[in-house]
């Protein structure tokens, strides 16, 4: 008997709909820029003597996925451009970025 293995990773989040392509983009980029968690499932088969495969073992593990700067990057090109902005904008903007940074370590802290 022949063993083989297959791996893929999954998000529960993941949004589906035609209509949200845009959004699903935006969201999975937003993800990768601040660090999120996936899950990995791997799956053993074997292949039986009449062809059919057979599942053996499956492991689903949660693989925490690091902020990612090419991400942030990204997310901070699509926004408006900071040299356009007045500076009760770029206030704004600073309070707003501030507050997620808190958001974000407070929620891997606890």
């Amino acid at each position: 008997m022949e063993k083989q293995t297959s791996t893929r990773f999954c998000n529960a989040s993941a949004k589906n709909g035609a209509g949200d392509d845009q959004s699903g983009v935006l969201d999975a980029l937003y993800k990768r820029a601040v660090g999120c968690s996936a899950d990995e499932i791997v799956e053993e088969y074997t292949v039986a003597e009449d062809g059919s495969e057979q599942l053996v073992k499956r492991r689903v593990k949660t693989r925490e996925l690091p902020p990612d700067m090419a991400a942030v990057r990204m997310l901070l090109e699509a926004e408006k451009p900071l040299a356009s902005m007045s500076d009760e904008e770029l206030e704004a903007e600073k309070q707003r970025l501030l507050g997620l940074l808190a958001q974000a370590a407070g929620g891997k802290s606890g």
